[in-house]
């Protein structure tokens, strides 16, 4: 999508004193304006017109800071699109001796452009490390895998996202994941963040050996909800990212609910909370 134009058409309405646009990402571009405090501006008069290079409706416009919001906007072609988000289903990290192999699933995917990868040390500055081309649209479930063969040995806590970033620009962070390089020498089931959640909440583990791992949600009549886990998994800290929907697909009600893993010898549960 190539930008050709971005201009104010008409003099600002009372109580504007602001007009600027930029390309922020390809494929995407923001229009503000800032009123003065005190007014009641209606709005200003915008033309922005797109040149199209792929399909048509391909271009994103966001109106920002507008006092009544705008009442018409349009492209060139006369489409204007709204991003649908990528479902993500599953979200894990698995440790070698010198990589940490990351593995995600997607339950549905619509204008899925791909996803960078980044990676912080502290937990707050993060760094793209790779990209992984998505599926455009899609129902079916698809499967993703990158390996971090830079990791950093001196520093024990690595913390992985995904960028996740439509055809139009638009993009969606996922939830962060703490990756600790040493084995670990004990199962742990920990508990889930955030709790209460809503969309989704993130289940970390912790195994010292090689084992057949099973992890289920259950309702509070002692029914099964959700298989999240049930395969031979590899030593090492594991996450896990469960979106409140039960193994047909269907959300699930507002209430507590119980999480149960099972490895080895090693059995414990915990309750979560999903709020709708």
């Amino acid at each position: 999508l190539e930008f050709q134009n971005c201009s104010q058409t008409g003099t600002l309405t009372s109580g504007w004193d602001f007009f600027g646009c930029s390309e922020n990402t390809p494929g995407e571009i923001i229009i503000g304006a800032a009123d003065i405090p005190g007014t009641n501006g209606a709005g200003v008069l915008l033309n922005v017109v797109f040149k199209e290079r792929g399909n048509p409706g391909a271009g994103l416009l966001q109106l920002q800071d507008f006092v009544d919001g705008i009442e018409f906007a349009t492209t060139e072609d006369g489409t204007l699109n709204n991003p649908v988000p990528v479902e993500l289903a599953f979200f894990s990290a698995q440790v070698s001796q010198n990589s940490v192999k990351l593995g995600w699933t997607t339950a549905t995917e619509s204008n899925n452009f791909g996803f960078d990868i980044e990676r912080s040390f502290d937990g707050d500055v993060f760094s793209k490390i790779g990209f992984v081309q998505g599926q455009g649209t899609t129902v079916v479930p698809q499967h993703y895998v990158f390996e971090d063969n830079e990791i950093d040995l001196a520093d024990e806590l690595h913390y992985y996202r995904l960028k996740q970033i439509d055809t139009d620009g638009s993009f969606e962070y996922s939830v962060t994941i703490k990756v600790e390089l040493l084995s670990p020498e004990t199962f742990v089931l920990r508990q889930n963040y955030p709790n209460p959640f809503n969309p989704g909440t993130l289940i970390s583990y912790q195994i010292p050996l090689s084992s057949k791992v099973t992890l289920v949600i259950y309702n509070l009549q002692g029914q099964v909800v959700r298989t999240l886990v049930n395969e031979e998994v590899s030593r090492g800290f594991h996450n896990v990212i469960w979106n409140g929907k039960d193994d047909f697909g269907k959300s699930v009600a507002t209430g507590v609910y119980v999480y149960r893993m099972s490895a080895h010898k090693f059995v414990d549960a915990k309750s979560l909370t999903l709020m709708r």
